[in-house]
């Protein structure tokens, strides 16, 4: 029997690009004892400092102290730090470039301080025979940015996987005016970063997350590095104490024991390598490839009618409405494999020849 419309907790969520898995045992019993010594009836007790000397540490390995606590700014969630990139160096009457489709918080915060956006399109042509081609232009981006304040880049891009090139970044740098917000939210499952060239940029700004491979979508935690004159820009912008104490102190376990979740990158990327090795073998399907913890898909279904098809068979996935060149395209994170399971067997029974996908 199918889960109920009703009761969205016990449907199959590959729809918000989560971690399938809670945080070790082990680590989520440190948090919580450490945490009976915290001073609940104060605001912070000096945590963030540590913090961000963590995180500093973790985004540039290779050459300790070129990242320093001074270039990290906390955010609640990645969210936060894209509002104060638009507030603080766009704002009302600047002019945000979003590469497109992507992200809506990119839009969404842009538009709540009274920023213009553009949308900068990728590729969205089809080859005969082919899906959707996602590509990026370089040259008509950085064409798009002669007078923009903000560019924002998702790298891998959520949701068509695409990677752009690092000649992109160097050359918003170099061409244009715009601050250049790279989010890496992603960036633990492909190893693609740019963080250590922010410290020594002038307008780099890397969007990083504890949402993702680190188990922490709950308590929200982003985070972004910058050169120091963005940050302290960015850090007199946000509000005080805009971190809960709580999520500091998981942060900092997490972070001192992220060796404990390598186990939990591998079976996500196994089960992405597998779900778009089944998929592939559906007919009419066209897999768009992430190198991340989520695929793209494109059927020949409209994406409203299949997403609504899988919850009646209980499973959840992410459609854009909004977004015409993916119309026939929905996305699917990486769960656990019996989730996996429960989502084919339903996309089979949506798609397969002779079915009435109302059924």
């Amino acid at each position: 029997m199918a889960p109920s419309q009703d009761r969205p907790a016990d449907l199959v969520r590959l729809n918000a690009n989560e971690s399938p898995y809670d945080l070790p045992a082990a680590i989520k019993d440190e948090i919580l004892e450490a945490a009976r010594d915290l001073p609940f009836n104060r605001y912070d007790p000096g945590l963030a400092d540590g913090l961000r000397d963590q995180l500093a540490a973790y985004a540039d390995p290779r050459s300790p102290g070129r990242v320093t606590a001074e270039n990290v700014v906390l955010g609640n969630g990645s969210d936060e730090i894209i509002l104060l990139v638009n507030e603080v160096f766009a704002g009302p009457g600047g002019r945000t470039v979003i590469v497109s489709p992507s992200f809506e918080m990119y839009h969404i915060t842009a538009a709540r301080i009274g920023a213009a956006t553009a949308r900068f399109e990728l590729e969205s042509g089809r080859a005969a025979g082919a899906g959707t081609s996602f590509a990026l232009d370089v040259d008509r981006l950085v064409r798009a940015c002669h007078d923009a304040s903000v560019v924002f880049i998702c790298r891998p891009n959520n949701p068509t996987g695409t990677v752009a090139p690092e000649e992109a970044i160097h050359r918003l740098l170099a061409e244009t005016p715009a601050v250049v917000a790279v989010d890496e939210a992603y960036h633990e499952f492909t190893g693609l970063t740019v963080a250590p060239l922010a410290p020594r940029s002038e307008r780099l700004v890397v969007l990083r997350t504890l949402s993702k491979l680190f188990s922490l979508a709950g308590l929200r935690l982003g985070y972004a590095i910058a050169p120091v004159s963005l940050a302290e820009k960015m850090n007199r912008a946000r509000l005080p104490f805009n971190v809960s104490t709580f999520t500091q102190l998981a942060a900092g376990a997490v972070l001192r024991r992220r060796a404990e979740l390598e186990p939990l990158r591998r079976a996500i990327m196994a089960e992405s390598a597998r779900l778009q090795g089944e998929l592939v073998r559906r007919p009419g399907v066209t897999v768009h490839l992430s190198g991340a913890n989520f695929i793209l898909v494109e059927t020949p279904l409209s994406a409203a009618d299949l997403a609504d098809a899988l919850r009646r068979r209980g499973v959840l996935v992410r459609t854009y409405p909004d977004e015409p060149s993916l119309a026939h395209h929905i996305r699917v994170n990486a769960g656990r494999p019996d989730e996996g399971d429960a989502f084919l067997t339903a996309f089979d029974g949506v798609l397969s020849p002779g079915k009435d996908w109302r059924a």
